[in-house]
């Protein structure tokens, strides 16, 4: 008996490596389609009821409007404050402060755990108050350029300048063993962090991938119409990956219209 848990960590792997930059969206329907294919065989030839197969819930290419995860402005808030939390004398204090920048950066950069987990110090430039993400860092991705707003400039020098250890290479963010925080490092993070703000997985999947959807759609909400600008930011090749995050700050903003009108039966 296949689980829905399955299917779902099938499903967010499959849109994570397609976020990362490890897999074209192509290939990821033809993956799709060849597992769904095996499981409709499998089911016809067993004589199963058909809408038992657990892979109808299994999409291929990129989530509906509807169905990507989105932080509320409270789970921001809260996962925020986790960052300073008291983590006791074992720890170094400048986790604390690698943890609010990595953070941060993700909410307002709107870039991949692997761009992140790649970024050096040569990609930042606190005068002109940009990042480059390169090419080579991902992919099946383009290259672009950045900005960063004043709160997150003066937190990424702070980090840089006072905070980040003394390593012998030049990646941005750094481990707790001195390394280069992997992707995977930045995904524990998250997990650590919802647990420490007491956000629930049923509430909110904690992760840099849902970081990303929330900066697209206050992107969208803050610059109505402006998909070939979000498309650059994002990185994306294709605009029907970027359209998606129009819609639902369209959606959201359509609720929002709609909740303050006067009620049409007083």
């Amino acid at each position: 008996m296949i689980e829905d848990e399955v299917i779902r960590r099938l499903q967010a792997s499959i849109l994570q490596e397609i976020d990362d930059g490890e897999l074209k969206e192509s290939s990821a329907n033809t993956y799709v389609r060849c597992i769904k294919s095996f499981f409709n065989q499998t089911w016809a030839s067993l004589g199963l009821e058909a809408n038992t197969n657990p892979t109808l819930r299994l999409q291929p290419g990129p989530q509906n409007i509807g169905e990507f995860p989105l932080f509320k402005p409270e789970h921001v808030r809260a996962l925020m404050t986790a960052t300073m939390r008291d983590r006791g004398s074992l720890v170094a204090p400048w986790i604390a402060y690698r943890d609010r920048t990595v953070l941060a950066a993700f909410f307002d950069l709107g870039w991949r755990a692997k761009e992140a987990s790649n970024a050096t110090l040569d990609d930042v430039d606190l005068r002109g108050r940009y990042v480059t993400i390169r090419k080579e860092n991902v992919k099946v991705f383009r290259g672009r350029v950045v900005g960063l707003n004043d709160e997150l400039a003066r937190l990424m020098k702070a980090w840089i300048e006072r905070w980040r250890p003394l390593v012998p290479h030049l990646h941005l963010f750094v481990s707790e063993d001195g390394g280069r925080l992997s992707p995977e490092a930045m995904r524990q993070m998250f997990r650590r962090l919802a647990k420490a703000a007491g956000i629930p997985p049923e509430l909110a999947r904690s992760s840099p991938h849902t970081c990303r959807h929330y900066f697209a759609v206050q992107w969208a909400r803050a610059h109505p119409g402006d998909l070939a600008g979000l498309q650059r930011v994002l990185g994306h090749t294709n605009y029907r990956s970027t359209r998606r995050y129009i819609e639902r700050a369209e959606d959201i903003g359509a609720a929002e219209r709609h909740q303050e009108m006067r009620s049409n039966w007083r």
